[in-house]
Order: C-alpha cells, then sequence, then structure tokens
C-alpha cells in the first residue's frame, strides 16, 4: 500500500497531521498498519528506503514542528535496514 495515495483519514486536517500522529503516537502492529510497514521492508533496503521517501515528502526537513516525527521515520528506517 502506498502510503501517499492513500485518502487522508477524516479526522485529520491533512497527510502531515495524520502521518505525524501514526508515526509519533502509535506503536507496534498498530503504527505497522497505518504506515504500510511489511515484512519485506525489512528484507529490502531498496524498499525500506522508498517506504522512508514517499512518507518523508510530506515533512520539511528545516521545520522544528517536522523535527519529532522525521527523527522517529529515521530511526525506523534504520531498524528495517540494519541487517
Amino acid at each position: 500500500m502506498s502510503t501517499s495515495s492513500k485518502p487522508v483519514d477524516p479526522a485529520f486536517v491533512n497527510r502531515k497531521e495524520e502521518l505525524r500522529f501514526y508515526l509519533l503516537k502509535l506503536d507496534g502492529a498498530q503504527r505497522c498498519d497505518h504506515l504500510g510497514i511489511t515484512e519485506d521492508l525489512y528484507e529490502s533496503k531498496r524498499k525500506a528506503t522508498a517506504w522512508r521517501d514517499r512518507i518523508a515528502k510530506h515533512f520539511v526537513d528545516g521545520d522544528p514542528n517536522d523535527q519529532p516525527a522525521l527523527a522517529k521515520l529515521k530511526d525506523m528506517h534504520k531498524t528495517m535496514t540494519d541487517f
């Protein structure tokens, strides 16, 4: 499932806020389900990087409000690709 083409949940103002919530407030299976994390992301650096990039494009690297979500995303990507 592509994380960028998914319609925004009506509970959120926009896709960025939805992704921020999933990254920072959920964990475990819930986070995996909402962010489209599958086992193959842990088996392929290419797929894990593409997944990270699809999510990261919703955030601005220099925006202090986006830093916690980007840091979590970076940490998750590192976990996926450290093999």
